[in-house]
Protein backbone atom coordinates (compact mmCIF):
# COMPACT_ATOMS: atom_id res chain seq x y z
CA UNK A 1 0.00 0.00 0.00
CA UNK A 2 3.19 2.61 0.24
CA UNK A 3 3.31 2.62 -3.08
CA UNK A 4 -0.01 4.55 -3.79
CA UNK A 5 1.68 7.55 -3.04
CA UNK A 6 4.17 7.23 -5.44
CA UNK A 7 1.51 6.62 -8.11
CA UNK A 8 -0.68 9.62 -7.37
CA UNK A 9 1.65 12.06 -8.83
CA UNK A 10 2.13 9.64 -11.76
CA UNK A 11 -1.51 10.15 -11.63
CA UNK A 12 -2.87 13.84 -12.33
CA UNK A 13 -5.31 13.50 -9.47
CA UNK A 14 -7.99 16.83 -9.72
CA UNK A 15 -7.32 18.61 -6.38
CA UNK A 16 -8.84 21.87 -5.19
CA UNK A 17 -5.41 23.74 -5.59
CA UNK A 18 -5.42 22.44 -9.33
CA UNK A 19 -9.38 23.82 -10.03
CA UNK A 20 -7.93 27.16 -8.72
CA UNK A 21 -4.92 27.44 -10.54
CA UNK A 22 -6.41 26.90 -13.62
CA UNK A 23 -9.25 28.91 -12.92
CA UNK A 24 -7.20 31.91 -12.01
CA UNK A 25 -5.18 30.97 -15.32
CA UNK A 26 -8.72 31.10 -17.08
CA UNK A 27 -9.67 34.48 -15.64
CA UNK A 28 -6.41 35.94 -16.60
CA UNK A 29 -6.80 35.01 -20.25
CA UNK A 30 -10.01 35.84 -20.35
CA UNK A 31 -9.98 39.75 -18.61
CA UNK A 32 -6.23 40.19 -20.77
CA UNK A 33 -9.11 39.14 -24.04
CA UNK A 34 -11.37 41.60 -22.38
CA UNK A 35 -8.94 44.69 -21.94
CA UNK A 36 -7.67 44.09 -25.89
CA UNK A 37 -10.91 43.90 -26.78
CA UNK A 38 -12.01 47.26 -25.33
CA UNK A 39 -8.82 48.85 -26.26
CA UNK A 40 -9.71 51.19 -29.70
Amino acid sequence: MTNDSGDNRAKRKITKKGILITALIVAGIVAASFLIYLMP
